[in-house]
């Protein structure tokens, strides 16, 4: 949760960086080592937002794959608990939409 705030802040600060930019680029006067530095920023703020929102989907699907996986068990858990009578009067898919 904390790491999403952290990016949607840093693509906000996205639009305001580039307006700076734009400002710089109009403006003769300025340093040309303070625009490679607001370039060199932006670059980097896109940069970590795009590898926290990277590690934020490969977690959740981490998540996906062992919710899965734990469900499966429970399921086959509980096949395996119905008795050897129930399952020769119930076909296959029957006994699946049981569980």
């Amino acid at each position: 949760m904390v790491l999403n705030c952290f990016v949607a802040a840093l693509q906000l600060s996205t639009p305001f960086l580039l307006q700076r930019i734009i400002v710089f680029i109009q403006d003769q006067e300025e340093d040309t080592g303070f625009g490679l530095m607001l370039v060199g920023l932006l670059v980097l703020i896109q940069a970590v937002a795009y590898m926290i929102t990277e590690h934020l989907r490969l977690y959740q699907r981490m998540i996906g794959c062992k919710s899965t996986n734990a469900m499966i068990a429970l399921i086959y858990e509980k096949q395996f608990k119905i008795s050897s009578a129930t399952n020769k009067k119930f076909s296959q898919g029957e006994l699946v939409n049981f569980v």
